[in-house]
């Protein structure tokens, strides 16, 4: 079917306001997408605070000169259970 495009012959000025129009279509598809939002990011938090309570476990681990230990330990165990809460599982 061909199509011609020409001007609407309107004369006022165009009422989309793009940065307002455009956050306002972004909450709707987060808000409609909790999954990608919420679910995945809080899967890998809580492999990352598993993964950082693994190799803590045996001890204070050295990477260089810069050394991990109890308090990495605790932010890892906080990973892990912001990423529980967040995934949903009880």
């Amino acid at each position: 079917m061909p199509t011609t495009l020409r001007p609407d012959g309107r004369s006022r000025s165009p009422h989309l306001r793009t940065w307002r129009d455009g956050w306002r279509h972004l909450r709707f598809l987060l808000a409609f997408s909790p999954r990608w939002l919420l679910f995945y990011p809080s899967l890998a938090l809580q492999g990352i605070g598993l993964a950082g309570l693994v190799w803590l476990a045996v001890g204070p681990q050295m990477v260089g000169d810069v050394g991990f230990g109890p308090h990495s330990m605790l932010a890892c165990a906080t990973m892990f259970m912001l990423g529980v809460q967040g995934s949903g599982w009880r």
